[in-house]
């Protein structure tokens, strides 16, 4: 949880310099919302919980480089339930230790959601960052406040009237949108039921509840733990990244390439399949755009890279015509296999799986990098380095505003 939580403040970070970040806080600003005490990151401004929720949730997806969570969430567990939890344990200055605690809840409880609906959920188009999102920040606010069980449930109930998100979003501005509302509602679920707001409709689980609406029921999907959350090292959708990998990992010169194949499953053509990219969120939803940005050498962790200026290059554009995606049934969403043919007639193929991740103690030092790439040109060295060593004694720090304050930058 404690690498969940660096990852997604350094995303954050960066991400609040966005355009899409950047207009959306124009418009909170614009219905008065920049008084409070709760930190919206990347920024100078403080506002209400949910207002810094609701800002935070958008940076901290928009440059989609946040963590995935493999299996019953499928989805980005973090994105929607820190902005959350951080804002309310910024204004009722909780105990970290507690925050840990109500991370595990929230996550938990989406988990225990997407048993039931994934993949169908997700199959059908909705996109379930937010769709369960708003379930895992109501469940996790909940939690970190304290409610009793009736109240849990009254929150819980809310949080179906609120669910949405889908995924025709993908490659635009309302991606990142729709998972800042799931945080801020979430929260807003939480505070009106511990305001004691009862609901005794089966928002739920009732003949026409969120889950007889959305789900599937027969999939049968195990629960996942903390432990299947795993870190973005691609700023780009996580289904990408396999074939990302076997590119890099065949180190070829573009001028030696007549064709390159890449293999991927069937489910991934409404997914990442935009492609003629025209934008840089585009290309963020593009094997095809992906694998050529790839070869051209170009590094994927750079978020100024899934740029519209590289979507619009004769350079890239020329490499991206020689480019093929095949839809192929017997790859998982997070496998893929490139081949790719020289001049001389020669294919080399290889196969990439983006599961396969070191366990979490070895993550570190990979997790520190990035974290010092996206966060040393907004905030500098030694913010940076606080930031790091206060995440690594999270539990132990007396509240989380000081943590918070070396995220505020100024004006």
């Amino acid at each position: 949880m404690r690498q969940c939580v660096l990852d997604w403040l350094g995303v954050t970070l960066r991400g609040a310099r966005e355009p899409v970040a950047r207009r959306s806080r124009e418009a909170v600003a614009s219905w008065g919302a920049w008084h409070g005490p709760a930190t919206a990151i990347g920024t100078p401004i403080t506002a209400g919980a949910a207002d810094a929720a609701l800002v935070n949730g958008i940076a901290g997806h928009v440059l989609d480089y946040d963590d995935t969570a493999v299996g019953s969430f499928e989805g980005h567990p973090s994105a929607p339930l820190l902005p959350a939890l951080l804002a309310v344990a910024e204004t009722r200055r909780i105990n970290p230790a507690d925050l840990i605690q109500a991370f595990a809840v929230g996550y938990r409880t989406a988990s225990l959601l997407g048993t039931w609906a994934n993949p169908s959920h997700y199959r059908r188009g909705w996109h379930a960052t937010a769709t369960l999102g708003v379930f895992a920040a109501a469940a996790g606010c909940a939690a970190l406040l304290e409610l009793d069980a009736e109240r849990t449930g009254a929150a819980l109930a809310l949080a179906a009237a609120h669910a949405s998100g889908l995924r025709a979003s993908f490659g635009t501005p309302a991606k990142a949108v729709q998972v800042g509302h799931a945080a801020a509602n979430g929260l807003r679920c939480a505070l009106m039921a511990e305001h004691g707001l009862r609901v005794d409709a089966d928002l739920l689980a009732g003949d026409t509840g969120f889950l007889e609406l959305h789900a599937g029921r027969d999939d049968g999907i195990a629960p996942a733990g903390l432990e299947s959350i795993l870190v973005k090292y691609h700023a780009c959708c996580h289904c990408t990244h396999a074939a990302i990998d076997a590119i890099a990992a065949l180190a070829l010169d573009p001028a030696d390439i007549s064709a390159i194949e890449v293999q991927a499953a069937p489910s991934l053509a409404d997914v990442c399949g935009i492609d003629d990219p025209q934008t840089g969120l585009e290309l963020k939803f593009s094997l095809r755009g992906l694998t050529t940005l790839t070869l051209l050498g170009l590094d994927t962790g750079d978020p100024d890279v899934l740029s519209d200026g590289w979507a619009r290059d004769p350079r890239y554009s020329e490499l991206r015509d020689r480019v093929d995606v095949l839809y192929t049934d017997g790859l998982s969403e997070f496998q893929a296999q490139v081949t790719v043919r020289t001049g001389d007639g020669e294919a080399r193929t290889r196969f990439a799986d983006a599961t396969l991740h070191p366990a979490p103690d070895e993550r570190w030092p990979r997790l520190i990098a990035k974290f010092q790439r996206l966060t040393v040109p907004v905030i500098g060295p030694s913010r940076t380095e606080a930031i790091i060593e206060s995440v690594r004694a999270l539990e132990t720090l007396p509240e989380v505003e000081s943590l918070l304050r070396c995220c505020a930058v100024p004006a």
